[in-house]
């Protein structure tokens, strides 16, 4: 059954009865995402047989052989409509694609299957059994988010983490500096930007980058909308694969 922000907070309690906070945020249902689904998508929100779900994939290797350079990546789905200790239980996870190699960058096309069935499920639903009433309803699926590691992220978004710009959300405005004896990037020096204007660290020019001040606001984080348009705003490269810009303004 879908679960609304109330009752995820009556069910949310261990299989001992063990309460787990009611004053933080323990679920998903206490999360911003959740709480804005509901109020643009009342009537599937409403429903109670409707299921968000989650999306979780990380490379491993099966044959436990750290030299074997064999890895395959499993596809999980995960329902959300349960208290928090049962969701990721192994009863309620569900396989759902096997990726026999590293899918490098072709994690879209393994995967783009699961995603049109996800898309279906949501637009036009799925015909269920419903075995306590004996009757069959359409169900509709929400894809709620995926969760996996940072390199998994880079590699199912197609964004590279390895370098300049890893944060995709932060992106080029988070900056960084050369490690001239380590031979790459680092932002632990920049991260300054992020606390508070009047914070001691800001103003230390002995420990952090030497003779510097942090005056930068932190990044504010960009809408869906404007990612799209900076995407949309790419040129191909005409000489090279990929981009113009690729490396010096994003990534």
């Amino acid at each position: 059954m879908y679960m609304t922000k109330e009752l995820a907070i009556h069910m949310s309690w261990h299989k001992n009865g063990k309460h787990y906070n009611p004053n933080k945020p323990v679920h998903p249902t206490d999360g911003e995402a959740w709480t804005h689904f509901d109020g643009i998508h009342h009537d599937k929100a409403n429903e109670p047989h409707n299921v968000c779900v989650v999306l979780v994939t990380d490379g491993l290797n099966p044959y436990v052989l750290m030299a074997a350079p064999y890895t395959c990546w499993p596809v999980f789905i995960i329902p959300l409509n349960l208290p928090l200790g049962l969701c990721f239980q192994r009863q309620n996870i569900f396989l759902s694609l096997i990726i026999p190699r590293h899918s490098g960058s072709n994690m879209g096309v393994y995967i783009e299957p699961l995603v049109d069935e996800l898309v279906s499920a949501w637009e036009e639903g799925i015909w269920t059994y419903d075995r306590a009433t004996k009757t069959s309803f359409k169900m509709h699926n929400w894809y709620h988010y995926s969760l996996h590691d940072f390199l998994a992220y880079g590699i199912s978004s197609a964004w590279c983490v390895h370098e300049k710009f890893p944060f995709p959300i932060c992106k080029e405005r988070l900056r960084f500096i050369w490690l001239q004896k380590g031979g790459k990037y680092s932002s632990i020096n920049k991260h300054c930007q992020f606390l508070p204007l009047d914070h001691p660290f800001t103003q230390d020019i002995k420990n952090f980058t030497k003779g510097v001040i942090v005056k930068d606001p932190p990044p504010q984080m960009m809408l869906g909308a404007k990612v799209h348009a900076k995407i949309d705003a790419l040129v191909p490269n005409e000489q090279d694969s990929g981009f113009v810009g690729y490396g010096e303004e994003h990534m």
